[in-house]
């Protein structure tokens, strides 16, 4: 299971704000490891472990103007990710959507917090 953002930025934006791709990258994986930061601490069950321990964060792929991060939890634990996450509260200590709730919260403010990220970054840059 994996949940992507994918971002275009137009050229002419990049023109006109500094903004690059790879910006616009770093933040949306920024983003990332704090929802799945929230999702370790706050949502997954814990009965050994394994499916803590899976949840990973991608570094951003590049394609043309768009940048992907991808986000999840897998490997060994895959199947008993995909039963607590989707079954009812009977199953996984009565936690699931453990990854799709902390999304969920993070997106009412994500825009904001990205673009406080891009303008630090650009102020950050020394101006020749």
């Amino acid at each position: 299971m994996s949940i992507f953002k994918v971002v275009k930025i137009r050229n002419d934006f990049a023109k006109v704000t500094g903004v690059t791709i790879q910006d616009v990258g770093n933040a949306l994986y920024v983003e990332a490891e704090g929802i799945m930061t929230a999702s370790k601490t706050l949502y997954v069950p814990v009965k050994t472990g394994a499916l803590k321990n899976s949840g990973t964060v991608l570094k951003p792929t590049f394609v043309g103007d768009k940048v992907e991060v991808i986000l999840g939890y897998g490997n060994d634990a895959v199947t008993y990710a995909a039963i607590v996450h989707e079954y009812p509260k009977k199953v996984g200590q009565g936690r699931n959507k453990y990854l799709t709730t902390p999304l969920a919260v993070a997106t009412k403010d994500m825009a904001s917090r990205i673009a406080k990220d891009l303008k630090k970054r650009l102020n950050s840059r020394k101006i020749p």
